[in-house]
């Protein structure tokens, strides 16, 4: 029933813009619009190219169609709509969704197993995708409890303690100036003459670090913070890069976890 050809056409195309959109998010923290856009042609060439060849069982493709339009596209369209992710990110999930609408992605699983039934592609892709953030975080938690935990700010609450080690490292305020894309999650306020740091959690989406770098500039200068204060700071993980890696988990293993997960709980 699939096409073995389109099938490694889309799988190949998504890689290559999924790399590329990684490395752009990565570097710059910017994807231009005419990028995505190319992107989305193509996207929809691809779905259009596979409901023609699943014209004979058109009602299955519409069905899968929907159901992964309205969760991965209707989650991330959520998310973005309130800036707690980038549209980019929300673009890059339609893409692949309209790309890989129907179950034939698992076709090349190198491992697999017999089904009548085969979630949407884009749950695994997200699932997987968002075990790569935890895993991330992970150890990025585990290296900062050993490296840092003597810097967290003794006023830090429980909450602020896991935010700073799992998603933050601790800089000079020299180097942090130096630095780009990195967020400041301990922040240096003037209250009654004296310095005291501020501490959040996360960054918004829509933040331009030089102003923070303009800010603990203006603070050096005057003498109230020195070059070698410690400042803990964050990059975040662009979700581009998760869900490439959640991309090849799926190439690689589908939704056999799922599926034998599923069978466990029966």
């Amino acid at each position: 029933m699939f096409n073995e050809y389109l099938v490694m056409a889309k799988i190949f195309t998504a890689l290559l813009f999924l790399i590329w959109f990684g490395i752009l998010d990565y570097r710059t923290r910017d994807i231009p619009d005419k990028y995505i856009w190319v992107w989305g042609g193509i996207s929809i060439f691809f779905f259009v190219a596979s409901m023609i060849l699943y014209r004979n069982i058109l009602s299955w493709f519409i069905i899968y169609t929907l159901l992964s339009l309205m969760i991965g596209p209707g989650l991330f369209g959520l998310l973005s709509y309130f800036e707690l992710m980038g549209w980019a990110d929300f673009f890059a999930v339609l893409w692949i969704t309209l790309m890989f609408p129907v179950p034939d992605i698992y076709l090349v699983n190198l491992v697999n197993v017999p089904s009548f039934f085969r979630f949407p592609p884009i749950i695994p892709i997200i699932l997987y995708s968002s075990l790569s953030i935890a895993l991330i975080a992970l150890i990025r938690g585990l290296y900062s409890l050993v490296r840092y935990r003597k810097m967290v700010p003794p006023n830090a609450s429980f909450r602020d303690k896991v935010a700073l080690l799992f998603t933050g490292r601790v800089v000079s305020v020299k180097k942090y100036l130096e630095m780009k894309h990195y967020y400041p999650l301990t922040i240096p306020r003037v209250e009654d003459g004296k310095i005291v740091f501020s501490i959040r959690r996360s960054f918004d989406i829509y933040e331009e670090y030089e102003d923070y770098q303009r800010e603990l500039k203006e603070l050096l200068d005057n003498g109230l913070i020195k070059p070698e204060d410690k400042i803990w700071v964050t990059y975040g993980i662009p979700f581009i890069i998760p869900l490439l890696l959640g991309f090849v988990i799926t190439i690689l293993v589908g939704d056999t976890p799922l599926l034998y997960l599923l069978m466990i709980i029966r």
